[in-house]
């Protein structure tokens, strides 16, 4: 890009089924060089993923983002991409690009943050498989919600385990957990 030299956008196309019409669009990979420059030298590598839905794409395409941590704990944006669906060979195709993109050399220093999203866990561990892998508890305690376990002890208790500091501390709220339902702390 003339602007933004530096800038990684990687396209996939298909092929048309009606002959001699140009190619589909299937997924697009975008990562700013001001977003890479800024992230390299201002974040932590601490970096959070999601994917969510376009709502009103005649497709169904969904977004792929990857953000940061800033020095102020504020979000940092870093890559985008624009895909058909979730799934194990896309999060693949994107964690691929972006972790050529970001320079990952030394896996285990980093830290990647999800919830527990179609295919993600599976492409981790075939393209960073060495990272440090977390989920969001915000997501795990929403999941909780949906299971239908017990709301009020159950959430002040997850709250508590996940605000601790010592494994000690953390590992007794998760037993409190535990006592309060055991499929809960599964």
């Amino acid at each position: 890009m003339r602007s933004n030299s530096g800038t990684s956008i990687n396209m996939k196309l298909t092929p048309n089924e009606t002959p001699n019409n140009p190619s589909r669009f299937q997924r697009l990979y975008i990562y700013f060089a001001a977003c890479k420059d800024g992230f390299k030298v201002g974040c932590r590598k601490i970096v959070g993923v999601d994917g969510y839905w376009l709502k009103y794409s005649m497709y169904g395409a969904q977004l792929l983002a990857a953000i940061g941590l800033d020095g102020n704990n504020n979000i940092f944006p870093i890559a985008y991409a624009i895909v058909e669906k979730e799934c194990k060979d896309i999060w693949q195709w994107f964690l691929n690009y972006f972790a050529i993109d970001i320079e990952i050399d030394e896996q285990y220093l980093w830290t990647f943050m999800s919830d527990k999203q179609k295919g993600l866990l599976e492409a981790f561990k075939e393209v960073l498989l060495d990272v440090s892998h977390r989920f969001c508890a915000r997501h795990l305690h929403n999941k909780f919600k949906v299971d239908r376990f017990p709301a009020h002890a159950l959430k002040k208790t997850f709250w508590k385990a996940a605000r601790e500091t010592t494994v000690e501390a953390f590992n007794m709220h998760m037993l409190e957990i535990c006592e309060l339902d055991k499929k809960a702390y599964e």
